[in-house]
């Protein structure tokens, strides 16, 4: 008898995403228990593995034992349809479906990509599940209501490639002028927006020198926004304080949280925010906003303000760049937070408890 199947189904498979760091270290994990696991999507370019197609689902599904594990980030038909018409074991880990309005007024395609799958979870939360994985207690709580009463449901954090960065990692060195960093893709819910604003004040007001090293995959469908973003650099005479770095390898980004000084994250909508686990794994402080999946992620590892007031965000920085005993206390608490939390060996485990 042969070993048991696992389908781990996502919309897109690439390489640099949250999501597809989660499905293929989730591959990567049952492999090791001894499934013959397989990585099943609409499309992609992973130079790690290649995805099959959708079409193969039902045909590589052949026992009742078999296991569809499927990592729901967006609405997609063919693809919840397929899901839904798989005769085996089902697991569900919910991701975050950013809401639509974030991105109306900058991407038709997106919103569009966004309020399908805003109104797929109710669907998709009725499909049977024998368990429901949340990223978070947030995205959890995002599909409760949808979901039966009595539908199992655990919170296990995604997977994440601070691994093999930190292999990488070599002692930064004080930069003068202090860096800042912030991780996350060019888009609207990031809110770049209010960093740059937070900069402005630490830099004109506060005369704070500082540098911040805006990383992040630029989308071709949001040009607009980051020709707005470069525009207010300008606006506010930042030139030589903001950098937009770009996607950067796992090389190039452990350079980065090593030669921060703080970690900066203004996002409006989180599910959980794998680079708040990654600063934390780099002994990174880390100032953000108390938006969605933050707080609970970030935990007490940093200082998270509720209000969005730039002015008293900018004033918490400059105060951990002013007290090297603050900023190495709450290091502690970030490393100790990610070796307790958010270590893939503990996901993994916690992800074999979950599935069985």
């Amino acid at each position: 008898m042969g070993a048991r199947r696992a389908a781990i189904v996502t919309p897109h498979f690439t390489d640099h995403d949250a999501v597809c760091n989660d499905v293929f270290h989730s591959a990567l994990a049952l492999r090791r228990r001894g499934w013959e696991a397989a990585i099943f999507a609409m499309g992609g370019d992973s130079t790690r593995e290649a995805a099959r197609p959708i079409a193969e689902l039902g045909s590589f599904l052949r026992a009742p034992d078999d296991l569809l594990y499927f990592h729901f980030s967006h609405g997609q038909k063919a693809l919840t349809d397929a899901v839904a018409a798989a005769r085996c074991r089902k697991v569900l880990k919910t991701h975050n479906v950013t809401p639509p309005e974030f991105f109306s007024m900058w991407s038709d395609e997106l919103a569009e990509a966004s309020r399908l799958g805003r109104e797929d979870m109710a669907r998709v939360a009725r499909m049977g599940w024998e368990r429901v994985i949340g990223a978070s207690g947030y995205n959890l709580a995002e599909f409760a209501p949808y979901l039966p009463a009595d539908t199992p449901r655990v919170v296990i954090p995604p997977f994440h490639e601070t691994d093999a960065m930190l292999e990488h990692a070599r002692p930064g060195t004080p930069a003068s002028p202090a860096r800042l960093l912030t991780v996350g893709r060019i888009a609207q819910n990031k809110g770049h927006p209010f960093l740059l604003r937070v900069v402005r004040y630490l830099v004109h007001e506060l005369r704070t020198p500082v540098v911040l090293d805006v990383v992040g995959k630029p989308d071709h469908r949001l040009l607009a926004y980051l020709r707005t973003l470069e525009l207010m650099v300008r606006e506010f005479g930042l030139e030589a304080h903001v950098s937009f770095r770009g996607g950067m390898d796992v090389a190039g980004l452990a350079r980065c949280y090593a030669e921060a000084s703080v970690f900066l994250m203004a996002s409006e909508h989180e599910g959980f925010c794998v680079p708040l686990a990654e600063a934390m794994a780099f002994g990174l402080p880390i100032v953000a906003l108390g938006t969605s999946a933050i707080p609970e992620t970030v935990g007490d590892a940093g200082i998270v303000w509720k209000e969005r007031d730039a002015r008293r965000f900018a004033v918490a920085i400059q105060r951990l760049l002013q007290n090297p005993a603050e900023r190495t206390w709450l290091a502690d608490q970030g490393r100790k937070r990610f070796a307790a939390h958010f270590d893939n060996r503990i996901l993994e485990q916690r992800l074999a408890e979950a599935i069985g």
